[in-house]
């Protein structure tokens, strides 16, 4: 069990915003400016920085409700987590909501909700609650399981702390924690980057960061190949025609050729451990795909050192589904989607990141993912079957194929039969505590996944 939480009885923020979410709609209830006066208007907005929600339904609705109930004349809120450049939250107070909208089209956003602010709280000191902090001891018992951690890419600098904090939280929630590294012979690629940059490191050998590598991390297998030059300039397409979205993020076939390699390289990882399995004839609960350049939480920055506990905790209590732990076990499986198949458990890829989805480009792509072994074998192996068949139907499906993440991993993995676990929660749905098919976000770890923490008890939206 885990110790209570900090946030036991800070209310009525985290309560309140929890009522108004468990109760709210879609839709909103008139268009607002930022400002109003909280004595004489009948409508206002407040403005929320995205970083300081996390774009989280509750920390939003948590500092929106602050801000309403500190406002005498918010009786009805609405809130959104909007991308305009920038992410940021909607947080609209209204003194009376007669008819509610949908959201504007055109629009790159999650989703308006809107419903009544709890009026019974109005007496209550309206303040923010402390910063929520993820208890020390974890959730569950160690698990004398294995899991396997696969590194794979470019090292570019030779600083992997990411990886150390990986190793020592399994370590703390798992009797065996191997690493296996499949890298390249120089530090960086010789293709040009999505920016428009080329690399520095793609002339220097990796043999010495390796070297170092293995004498910290003592890894259970590495395996370390030559990338070779990409295509010219002037090749086609996988589909034979030419690259659409010329110019956009440098997009052309030296950048999709660098995307092909950085997939090889997550499946010769994934290599390094079969081959492990078979000779020692065990099995691994499941595997966690790394970067060894410390990206994790998208593709511009590592994880937090805060984010480290709630991802493996998550990741610990899925181990616990029988469904899950089969999967382990389940040498035939090939990816093939069949009504008879595998429970949607076993084929199961999540996201690390901890306010993202996998293959939602820049937020929550490929650089940190888990599942069963052998969903992730599934999963990567289109990609080295036939690519271009993959290519082929992300173009079919309109998909901007200069954010390769957003555009291939969805197609590899209906191809697989593989789903991408995405956010659980969403305002208006019921919180039941279930690891089972939830991602690892931050508002499915807090509401779903382990509600205790905050003596928050599960329930079902109202009528």
């Amino acid at each position: 069990m885990m110790a209570a939480s900090s946030l036991r009885g800070a209310v009525p923020a985290t309560r309140a915003a929890l009522d108004w979410l468990d109760n709210a709609a879609p839709g909103y209830c008139a268009a607002t400016d930022v400002g109003g006066d909280c004595r004489t208007d009948n409508k206002g907005s407040f403005r929320i920085d995205g970083t300081e929600a996390h774009f989280s339904w509750l920390e939003a609705a948590e500092r929106c409700m602050v801000r309403c109930l500190n406002c005498e004349r918010c009786n009805h809120m609405t809130v959104a987590i909007i991308r305009e450049g920038l992410w940021s939250v909607d947080c609209s107070w209204y003194y009376a909501c007669a008819r509610p909208l949908h959201a504007p089209n055109g629009r790159n956003m999650h989703g308006f909700y809107h419903g009544p602010v709890p009026q019974r709280l109005r007496s209550a000191a309206a303040l923010l609650p402390p910063p929520f902090a993820w208890p020390s001891t974890p959730a569950l018992p160690r698990s004398n399981a294995a899991v396997a951690l696969q590194l794979s890419g470019h090292f570019r600098s030779c600083s992997y702390p990411s990886v150390v904090a990986h190793l020592a939280a399994c370590r703390a929630r798992f009797a065996r924690c191997d690493l296996f590294v499949h890298s390249w012979a120089t530090m960086a690629p010789a293709t040009v980057h999505w920016s428009g940059r080329f690399d520095r490191g793609a002339n220097v050998s990796s043999a010495q960061c390796l070297a170092q590598l293995k004498a910290e991390l003592r890894p259970a297998a590495v395996a370390v190949d030559e990338q070779g030059p990409p295509p010219p300039r002037g090749a086609a397409a996988p589909d034979g025609q030419a690259w659409t979205e010329g110019g956009a993020y440098h997009w052309g076939p030296a950048r999709y050729w660098g995307y092909l390699m950085a997939l090889r390289g997550m499946r010769k990882a994934g290599i390094l451990r079969q081959r492990r399995e078979r000779s020692e004839g065990m099995r691994y609960v499941a595997a966690m795909r790394l970067r060894p350049d410390d990206k994790a939480n998208g593709g511009f920055e590592g994880m937090a050192a805060s984010d480290y506990a709630p991802l493996w905790d998550c990741l610990r209590a899925k181990t616990t589904s029988a469904a899950w732990t089969d999967s382990a076990a389940a040498s035939g499986y090939d990816g093939a989607a069949s009504a008879s198949g595998p429970p949607p458990e076993q084929r199961e890829i999540v996201g690390c990141a901890p306010v993202a989805r996998l293959s939602v480009g820049s937020t929550g792509n490929d650089n940190c993912f888990f599942g069963p072994p052998r969903a992730l074998d599934a999963f990567l192996r289109p990609f080295e079957r036939n690519a271009s068949a993959v290519y082929a139907e992300a173009k079919r499906r309109g998909a901007s194929l200069s954010r390769h993440e957003s555009a291939f991993l969805p197609v590899a993995a209906a191809m697989a039969g593989v789903r991408l676990a995405t956010h659980a929660y969403v305002p208006g749905s019921a919180r039941v505590p279930t690891p089972r098919l939830t991602s690892c976000h931050r508002d499915d770890l807090r509401l779903l996944l382990l509600p205790e923490v905050e003596g928050l008890q599960p329930t079902a939206p109202h009528e």
